[in-house]
């Protein structure tokens, strides 16, 4: 299903954020990894996506829909919420 392939990019993107998390701050535990994510921009398969200060990532979001049981793409909204790009 489409939103298993979702949470399948996600999760991807996660763990290689962890990854250069580690390699940012030479550490995997707590207190390192926060430090390595803090700031940190990272591109992977859902797109560009950035960290700010308290963590929370910056970054645009696809808006689908579901037509006859099909995803359809329907706009991309950028990070500052407004639209990107729009289906015609």
């Amino acid at each position: 299903a489409a939103s298993d392939v979702y949470k399948r990019q996600l999760y991807y993107d996660a763990m290689y954020m962890l990854v250069q998390a580690a390699e940012n701050a030479g550490g995997t535990d707590t207190a390192s990894l926060v430090k390595g994510m803090t700031g940190m921009s990272f591109t992977g398969v859902d797109g560009n996506i950035t960290l700010d200060e308290n963590g929370d990532a910056i970054k645009s979001i696809a808006v689908n829909t579901y037509v006859d049981g099909a995803v359809k793409w329907t706009e991309t909204l950028g990070s500052d919420g407004k639209v990107v790009s729009k289906a015609e």
